[in-house]
């Protein structure tokens, strides 16, 4: 199994300015009251979505949502859930999907499109390529780039491109879930409704957040990137393989190429310094030294210890 690390740098302002997504958090925040009412039929409880174990602890609350982490697999997962009809509707209607719509096309654009999706397009070419196969047709489940599709069209990589839900025999060479593993109330069906879309020898790329990355391991209710909607499911390296493979794919890749875990825990160790306390790394950010940050963001890739994960499954 191929891992893959990211040597380029990236920092939170490129992707993440910070009045940008602390107003987007915020919108999300409200849109997710809006869902905390008395009304049981908008939720679901749910088994550990890595490996189907019931009676997980609890193990914290976030934002009115509860959070457990599951003894078996370590998943973390918000139980109980809005239901799919539910996020869908905030999805599509919620301000915080509007403003961030209108961030990724404003804005963020040309930053999203250097470091997210000429990324995401050169790791597909790279592993077809790799594979000396020829797909004929692909098909993009859902992912939250607006232009990601124009872009996989005017790079003549396929021959077919589509976005919408695929007539069952219409299967596709390659199926893509990018950024949505973790925002939806069944992960496991969802990859069972991908999966059903993609022909046999077919390829399977996607990203997701990883809960047994460094920020969510080491600050837990406390990373800011834990929005409850955008983070209902963070399957660790090890829960999420044994989902596919159960599903029916060959795990070819499964890397965590994340660039942003050292900033993102310095950024919060430094700024809630009573409420961090964690001691070592205090001391670790408070030497400013810019090389040993560097290489323990590359050791994090190399030991899948970071908290995006990349995957690419081939179906049996």
């Amino acid at each position: 199994m191929r891992t893959t690390v990211i040597l380029d740098e990236l920092r939170q302002s490129e992707l993440r300015p910070r009045g940008v997504y602390s107003e987007y958090g915020r919108l999300l925040r409200e849109d997710a009251a809006q869902l905390l009412t008395p009304d049981t039929t908008a939720w679901r409880h749910r088994a550990c979505p890595g490996c189907d174990a019931a009676n997980a602890p609890v193990a914290f609350e976030k934002d009115g949502f509860t959070y457990k982490r599951c003894p078996s697999c370590a998943t973390l997962f918000a139980d109980p859930v809005p239901t799919q009809a539910a996020l869908d509707h905030v999805r599509a209607t919620g301000r915080s999907a509007v403003y961030q719509r209108k961030a990724f096309t404003g804005e963020l654009a040309a930053a999203r499109r250097r470091h997210v999706q000429l990324s995401l397009l050169q790791w597909i070419t790279g592993t077809l390529d790799e594979q000396e196969i020829s797909p004929h047709t692909y098909h993009d489940w859902g992912t939250p780039e607006p232009n990601w599709l124009n872009l996989v069209v005017q790079s003549n990589l396929f021959k077919r491109v589509l976005a919408e839900r695929l007539d069952p025999n219409a299967l596709a060479d390659v199926v893509s879930l990018f950024d949505d593993l973790d925002k939806v109330s069944d992960p496991v069906a969802l990859l069972g409704e991908a999966t059903q879309q993609l022909a046999p020898n077919g390829f399977f790329f996607m990203t997701t957040t990883a809960g047994s990355g460094l920020e969510y391991q080491l600050l837990g209710a406390h990373t800011p990137n834990l929005l409850p909607l955008d983070r209902l499911t963070l399957f660790t390296v090890e829960a999420i393989r044994q989902r596919l493979e159960r599903t029916g794919y060959n795990v070819l890749e499964l890397s965590t190429p994340g660039r942003l875990d050292v900033e993102t825990v310095c950024n919060y160790v430094r700024e809630n310094p009573a409420r961090a306390q964690l001691p070592f790394w205090d001391y670790f950010f408070s030497r400013n030294d810019e090389q040993a940050c560097a290489e323990l963001q590359l050791f994090l890739q190399q030991h899948h210890l970071s908290s995006y994960m990349r995957i690419v499954a081939q179906k049996k």
